[in-house]
């Protein structure tokens, strides 16, 4: 079992879109209407005239974990209505 540090020493500095979707288990397809709406990842853009979209590693992990926040709040939230 690797520890956090070792993680991290594997993992990439940052994905491009499909290594990302692929990573994160979402199609390419909800991860364009996420950034249409708002709702997906910080991407970078580099090279010549923007055309590289990247996602930082960094960035991933900030936003998986605000959706799991959102996620269980949302959830929460749920139970609470319906208990009432």
């Amino acid at each position: 079992m690797m520890n956090e540090t070792e993680q991290r020493e594997r993992e990439p500095l940052a994905y491009d879109v499909t290594g990302f979707c692929k990573e994160v288990g979402i199609s390419r397809s909800l991860f364009y209407d996420l950034q249409r709406n708002g709702e997906g990842p910080r991407v970078t853009k580099l090279g010549d005239r923007h055309r590289r979209s990247l996602i930082l590693a960094s960035d991933a992990r900030t936003w998986l974990l605000q959706r799991s926040v959102t996620t269980a709040i949302d959830r929460e939230g749920k139970a609470t209505a319906t208990a009432a």
